[in-house]
C-alpha cells in the first residue's frame, strides 16, 4: 500500500516550513501532541461506528476492485483501520511484509465465496477500502 504522504514525509521542506513546524513554533509540542492524540482518538471512535456485520455480496464488488482488505485475527480490525487512515505508512507495511494484511486476491475472492451465505462478517470502511477479518480457521 502505498500512501500520497510517503513523498510529504520525505520532503525536508514540509518539516522546515510546513504546518507542523510552525504549530510546534507557535504552539509548542505539548499541545500539538495533544491535538494529535485527539485527532487519532476521532479516527478511531469514527471507524468504531463505521463497523457493521456485513454480507460476502455487499462486500464481493470492493474485493474485485482491490479494495477490500484481509486482516489477521491477531489484530484488531480497528487498529489497522486507524493506521490506513492516518497514513501510517510504516506499520501497515509491516502489516502487509509480514502477511497479517492483505488485498484480497482471487483465492481469497473464492473462498468467500464459497463460504457465501454460511456467515455474515464485521466489515470496517476506511475509503477507499473495506476492511474484513480473515475467515475463521484461514490460520
Amino acid at each position: 500500500m502505498r500512501s500520497s504522504a510517503d513523498g510529504m514525509l520525505k520532503n525536508e521542506s514540509f518539516w522546515q516550513s510546513g504546518p507542523i513546524n510552525k504549530a510546534l513554533s507557535g504552539f509548542g509540542a505539548i499541545a500539538v501532541m495533544a491535538n494529535l492524540r485527539s485527532v487519532v482518538s476521532d479516527v478511531r471512535a469514527l471507524l468504531a461506528e463505521s463497523m457493521a456485520p456485513a454480507e460476502w455480496g455487499w462486500l464481493r464488488s470492493h474485493a474485485l476492485a482491490g479494495r477490500m482488505v484481509v486482516v489477521s485475527r491477531s489484530l484488531d480490525l480497528l487498529d489497522v483501520g486507524e493506521a490506513i487512515a492516518t497514513d501510517n505508512t510504516e506499520q501497515v507495511k509491516n502489516w502487509l511484509d509480514a502477511g497479517l494484511a492483505m488485498v484480497a486476491d482471487q483465492a481469497e475472492i473464492d473462498r468467500r465465496d464459497r463460504q457465501s451465505g454460511k456467515a455474515e462478517t464485521i466489515a470496517a470502511i476506511v475509503q477507499p477500502f473495506v476492511l474484513v477479518p480473515e475467515l475463521e480457521g484461514d490460520r
